[in-house]
Parts: C-alpha cells; sequence; structure tokens
C-alpha cells in the first residue's frame, strides 16, 4: 500500500520526513523507533494497519528522526560518540547441548553476573542479552574495548571462549535484508 504524501519540516538546518493520516480530533504523534522510514513502513501490512487504525480516531503524525529514513543526514559533529559492545560464547550451542538446560542456565548466570561487574566497571550500560549474546552501551570506545578484554579475560576463568566487537553503531555494517539481529 502507497502512505500519504511525505513531508519535510526545517529543525536546526535538518529537514525532517514527516507524514499525516487521518482527520481525528487530536493529533497523535508516533515517535519512531532507532531506525524508521516512513515510506517504507507501510509496505509492511500489519503496520499500515496498525496505522490505519490509530488515524481512525486521531490525526496520526509519524516521522523520521534525524538522520534515518527520509530525513537529511546528522552533520558529523553532531554525531554520538556512544559505542556498542557486544559478546558472544564460543562453542555456546555445543556447551548447551552437553551440559543440558538447568546446568547451562546456571553456567549462563555465572558468566552474566561476571559480564555485568565488568560492566559496571567500566561504566557500561547492559541493553540486552540473547541466548549467549550481550549487547551494552558505552560513553566511547575506549571503555568499550577494556571491557571487552576484561570479560574476555574473566570468561577464561570460566573455562570459557568469548568473541567481542566493538564500534559506533554508525559504521558498523549492516546485516543482510531479513537477518535477525540481536
Amino acid at each position: 500500500m502507497t502512505g500519504p504524501q511525505t513531508k519535510y519540516a526545517r529543525s536546526g538546518g535538518v529537514h525532517i520526513a514527516y507524514q499525516v493520516i487521518g482527520e481525528g480530533p487530536f493529533d497523535l504523534v508516533l515517535i519512531p523507533g532507532w531506525v524508521s522510514h516512513v515510506e517504507l513502513l507501510w509496505e509492511e501490512p500489519t503496520i499500515a494497519r496498525f496505522f490505519r487504525r490509530l488515524a481512525s480516531f486521531s490525526r496520526l503524525i509519524v516521522f523520521d528522526k534525524r538522520g534515518t529514513g527520509m530525513s537529511d543526514p546528522v552533520p558529523l559533529t553532531q554525531l554520538p560518540t556512544a559505542t556498542v559492545l557486544f559478546t558472544d560464547i564460543v562453542g555456546s550451542s555445543e556447551r548447551a547441548a552437553a551440559l543440558g538446560d538447568r546446568r547451562w542456565r546456571d553456567f549462563l548466570e555465572n558468566y552474566y553476573a561476571v559480564a555485568r561487574r565488568q560492566l559496571d566497571r567500566f561504566r557500561g550500560r547492559e541493553i540486552d542479552t540473547a541466548e549467549d549474546g550481550l549487547f551494552a552501551t558505552f560513553d566511547g570506545p575506549a571503555r568499550a574495548v577494556r571491557c571487552a578484554s576484561a570479560i574476555t579475560d574473566a570468561a577464561w576463568q570460566l573455562g570459557l571462549g568469548v568473541r567481542a566487537g566493538a564500534g559506533n553503531p554508525l559504521t558498523l555494517p549492516s546485516p543482510p535484508p531479513g537477518e535477525r539481529t540481536r
């Protein structure tokens, strides 16, 4: 389905893409997630249906944040210095199968306790865990790299190999379309 016409508002020298849907008695502003694209969102039937439902009782305003979708890129001088850290246990599937569910869960909890101590030490912020992976953010690359090193060293003491990667979200490669990320 084709969505409504995309319009642009100016904000601090940057054009922000937005769309207005519906004619309800009040405005409802939908704040997008980390990544959005106002025109491509309409190609997903579930999202299009959701938007139409919201627009049935409101004037729905959907927009792309600065630097995403149809909005202008953010000037380099305004880019954040945040750094993300990913960790992953080497051979986790084989170890989980060998230990069984309960022992594997206990093992993971020990690993996460060790990793979280290092996150606290280096002022990282845990964002999520998924199976054997850990995702965290830092205020800069030095803390993230030092934390990654400390986590791998501490995990080694538990008999674990850990892979770690750190980088600025704006420089990390995008996964192929349809590939799940964690």
